[in-house]
C-alpha cells in the first residue's frame, strides 16, 4: 500500500495482476484481496479496472474456495465504484458462473454506491 502511496500504482497493480495468474492459490488470493483493498482505499483513480475486469472474472472457476471469495469481494467492491452494469456486463461474458453473479448481486443490494464528482476549473 505505500508503493500506491508513493505514486507507484500502476507498477503494484500490473505485479498484482501477475500475482492473480500464479498457480499458487494463496498467492492468488492474496493479490485478489490486495486489488480489493487498493480500490477501497484510493478508487478508481488509482487502480484501473479495465484490465481487472479482463481476468478476474476467471477466477469465478478457480478450484479454491478462498480465491472465488476474495473474487466475490472485489467484484462487490468494484460495484460500489462503477455500478452494476459495468460489473455485470463483464461478468456475463464469462460462462458457467451464473451462480456467482446471483452472489454477487445479493451482496449488492445492500450497498450504496461510492459516488465522486470532480469539479474542474
Amino acid at each position: 500500500m505505500q508503493f500506491i502511496e508513493h505514486e507507484k500504482h500502476v507498477e503494484v497493480c500490473l505485479g498484482l495482476l501477475e500475482g492473480v495468474k500464479n498457480k499458487n492459490p494463496k498467492i492468488v488470493a492474496a493479490s485478489v484481496e490486495t486489488l480489493t483493498q487498493a480500490l477501497r482505499e484510493f478508487g478508481t483513480s488509482v487502480v484501473q479496472l479495465m484490465p481487472l475486469f479482463k481476468e478476474l472474472p476467471k477466477l469465478f472457476q478457480h478450484r479454491d474456495k478462498n480465491v472465488r471469495n476474495a473474487t466475490k469481494d472485489f467484484f462487490v467492491e468494484s460495484y460500489c465504484w462503477v455500478g452494476a452494469g459495468a460489473v455485470k456486463s463483464h461478468l456475463e461474458k464469462i460462462p458457467k458462473i451464473e451462480q456467482n453473479i446471483k452472489e454477487c448481486e445479493e451482496a449488492w443490494k445492500d450497498l450504496p454506491q461510492k459516488v465522486f464528482l470532480f469539479s474542474f476549473p
